[in-house]
């Protein structure tokens, strides 16, 4: 199932937030004028989520926030979510029946730390959600892929086996248990999207879960913006990514997601401007 853009949320739940009460935004917006001039943008998610990490997290407001840290092979365009856009592929091509897709990743994608995307990232990212130790979320989105499911079930010990291919570094080549022509559908689904392996190797192995890989100062995406701060039960400041390989495009240095549940207290905060 695809969930809302992030766009559509900036479109459908921005809130100007004050600067009164115990909740502060930082970077010294506090005001919406303040905010516009920064180019940042302030919304209220609701709940906060449980994780960043797009593998483990089940949640509408982590997925947001993932999305403006985390690219997969493609993007949602813009003003129509039934259509996709280049994200780490740059373009992509299938067989006759859509059961075999072959995505070319862009040379100039890059992780936020410097490192280069590649498709081997990609199988590492799967690997990791199938490992049966990792206990994923969302697990069988990934059954679509040929041999994904009797890899999970131990069926087949080895990951080779399993339909996706490192071609060379920019090809990922995805095969798939039947003709599945909204393929790239399936792909806006985080469970599908990929994490830096170097990091998330520095704090633990391929199955651990819950690692300090996704603390602001550990965390590495692929997308527009780059995790800054995350205040528990306040707010999560993320700000824009220069290595993004469409960071001209990003017209926001900014965006503050907040997290108040009670809406007549929403409500009370953005009357106040």
């Amino acid at each position: 199932m695809k969930k809302p853009s992030l766009i559509s949320l900036m479109t459908l739940g921005a809130v100007a937030w004050p600067g009164a009460g115990e909740m502060l935004p930082p970077i010294g917006s506090r005001t919406l004028d303040e905010a516009t001039r920064n180019k940042v943008l302030l919304i209220n998610e609701g709940s906060e989520p449980p994780t960043l990490d797009p593998h483990t997290g089940y949640s509408l407001s982590g997925y947001h926030v993932i999305l403006a840290l985390i690219e997969g092979l493609v993007g949602c365009h813009p003003t129509d979510q039934s259509k996709e856009v280049p994200g780490m592929a740059d373009h992509w091509e299938h067989n006759d029946d859509f059961s075999i897709w072959t995505f070319h990743i862009g040379e100039d994608r890059k992780w936020s730390n410097g490192d280069p995307v590649t498709a081997q990232d990609f199988v590492f990212s799967y690997k990791r959600i199938l490992t049966p130790a990792f206990t994923a979320q969302s697990i069988d989105l990934l059954f679509v892929m040929k041999g994904a499911e009797d890899y999970f079930r131990g069926k087949i010990k080895e990951f080779d086996q399993v339909g996706v291919k490192a071609l060379d570094d920019h090809t990922l080549r995805i095969e798939l248990v039947g003709p599945t022509p909204y393929f790239l559908s399936l792909l806006q689904h985080d469970a599908w999207f990929p994490v830096n392996p170097k990091t998330i190797l520095k704090f633990g192995t391929i199955s651990d879960r819950d690692t300090k890989w996704t603390l602001p100062e550990n965390y590495v995406g692929n997308g527009p913006f780059k995790l800054k701060r995350w205040k528990v039960r306040n707010v999560i400041e993320v700000v824009c990514n220069p290595l993004y390989w469409d960071a001209a495009s990003v017209k926001l240095n900014g965006i503050n997601f907040y997290f108040i549940e009670n809406q007549s207290t929403e409500d009370r905060m953005f009357q106040a401007g």
